[in-house]
Parts: structure tokens; C-alpha cells; sequence
């Protein structure tokens, strides 16, 4: 449902997993109404696609470390010094190799910390 007063973009939203399917959609859902969405993408071919007013896309593979701290960075040091309304952690990753490699289950819990701890500096 789309807004009815055009968007303010005063709060930002983090979207993991935004390239297709539910995360995009919920990228576009929350533009509409009036968020500035921060939305994770695994490829540029993807960012294209979504890059939207109000939707800004960023390449994001959560169990990249570089990229997690990207997007912490990119959150930490809004240019208009928006606040973290919420993150949606949509992205997926491999159920068997979570399953098998502890470390792998750790990866959303280490990508919420990091991304929601820039906005306690």
C-alpha cells in the first residue's frame, strides 16, 4: 500500500537478501512508505534492478565480514544522520552448511550486531 503524502525518508531500514523475491518486494513495500531502505544485494546486475527512489541498493553477502561492515559503516555515518528504524534480515544461506559448521549459524546474530551497533555510536 502506497503512501498517500509523498515519502520523508526520515528513518532508514537495513534489508538483507533484497536481490529478488520477498526481500525485494519488501525493499519496494517499505520505499512507498516513505522509509530510505538500505537494501543488500549479492550482485550489481541485482542493485540495478532494484535502485529505486527511496530503495539504495548495496552489494551485501552476510558472511562477507567486509560487507557487513560496509553497511554498518554506511548506517554509522548517514549523511543526514537518519536513525535505524529496523533490520529485516531476509538473507538466506545454506541450511546443510549452517547445520554442519557452527560458525555458519553464527553469521545473521554477527551481521544484527555489527549493523545495529553503528547506530550506538
Amino acid at each position: 500500500m502506497a503512501a498517500s503524502n509523498p515519502p520523508d525518508r526520515r528513518q532508514l531500514v537495513v534489508v538483507t537478501g533484497a536481490s529478488t523475491g520477498i526481500g525485494a518486494a519488501t525493499a519496494r513495500e517499505l520505499a512507498s512508505r516513505g522509509y530510505h531502505v538500505l537494501a543488500g544485494v549479492r550482485r550489481d546486475v541485482d542493485a540495478d534492478a532494484l535502485r529505486a527512489d527511496g530503495v539504495e541498493p548495496h552489494i551485501l553477502d552476510i558472511t562477507d565480514e567486509s560487507d557487513v561492515a560496509a553497511i554498518a559503516g554506511r548506517v554509522a555515518d548517514d549523511p543526514l544522520g537518519r536513525p535505524l528504524r529496523a533490520l529485516i534480515n531476509n538473507a538466506g544461506h545454506r541450511g546443510q552448511c549452517a547445520r554442519r559448521n557452527p560458525a555458519d549459524r553464527r553469521v545473521a546474530k554477527t551481521c544484527s550486531k555489527s549493523i545495529c551497533s553503528a547506530t550506538s555510536r
